[in-house]
């Protein structure tokens, strides 16, 4: 069995999507879906070691899956690729995650005539809103904040002004590029809350739309990217947890270090396969979506 695994990789979680790789046999009928929570760890060196499991994994059921990783900007491509190697792991691909976002949206029927994107993603630390030309998929004006963040969501903090605010946002941005916007799609695990796509439809007039598992789009498109590699020679090693937890209370730094590797092999050991679903349980969905061939590179040096 082939398979690709799309990685992204936020403050707050490390989303993990496995597809069936182009012409691969017995591959999953549907893609899954799974969400680590970062807790006190560093989330490059997490997504790092979560991919060494895998692909460990999938080498001892003779299968092979080619990653993709959404990164952020330089700084954590850089420190993505560092965790990697560290864990051995050297067949990747790093790709922009404007990239991946813009790919997966690439197979939405709803945004097929759509040329100015503007993509609202609210994620668990904070809210980047950019404005994008698909026409030649550069980002032509973007702002990043923290007075609206999807954790404050949910814990039922109030926050239909910062909603209002970042509405306010959009069309400031939207000035500032010289674009009309055709739609405003919203992503991020924020995107669930009810209230950020009601506000923003009472305040904005683009029209607003949630993207499919708007919390998966990063690394859909990543998985999409992914280049298919050749059946390894030899069986990747499981890596073991060495990476440093960054600062909390003493008692989660003991107990991450007590329970993290165990957990982290409960939540993806058998990804794709079927099975280690124990701890954090199914996300898989049913989808039609067929990957695409890859247009950004950032393989092994």
């Amino acid at each position: 069995m082939s398979a690709v695994l799309g990685v992204s990789v936020g403050a707050g979680f490390v989303r993990m999507v496995q597809l069936p790789e182009p012409g691969s046999s017995g591959a999953p009928a549907r893609p899954e879906r799974r969400s680590i929570v970062v807790d006190t760890w560093a989330p490059e060196e997490l997504a790092a070691e979560a991919i060494g499991i895998v692909l460990a994994d999938a080498a001892e059921s003779g299968s092979t899956v080619s990653v993709s990783i959404a990164y952020s900007d330089e700084a954590q491509a850089a420190a993505l690729d560092a965790a990697l190697r560290r864990q051995e792991v050297t067949n990747f691909r790093l790709v922009p995650e404007h990239a991946a976002v813009l790919e997966r949206l690439t197979r939405d029927e709803r945004l097929a005539d759509r040329r100015t994107l503007v993509l609202y993603d609210l994620g668990s630390s904070g809210l980047t809103v950019s404005v994008v030309d698909r026409s030649t998929g550069s980002i032509v004006a973007s702002e990043r904040s923290t007075q609206l963040r999807g954790e404050d969501l949910n814990t039922n903090v109030p926050a239909s002004e910062a909603i209002a605010d970042s509405a306010d946002l959009i069309g400031e941005l939207a000035e500032q590029s010289g674009l009309l916007p055709d739609v405003v799609v919203v992503l991020g695990g924020g995107a669930h809350v009810a209230e950020v796509p009601s506000v923003l439809e009472q305040r904005s007039t683009i029209p607003i739309l949630v993207a499919d598992a708007p919390e998966f789009t990063a690394a859909t498109g990543a998985a999409l990217l992914a280049v298919p590699v050749a059946k390894p020679a030899a069986k990747p090693r499981r890596p073991s947890r060495t990476s440093k937890p960054r600062p909390g209370t003493s008692w989660q730094v003991a107990g991450a270090v007590a329970a993290g590797a165990t957990l982290l092999a409960i939540a993806v050991i058998g990804f794709g396969l079927g099975y280690g679903r124990a701890y954090f349980g199914p996300e898989t969905v049913a989808s039609t979506e067929e990957p695409a061939q890859p247009v950004v590179d950032s393989g092994p040096r």
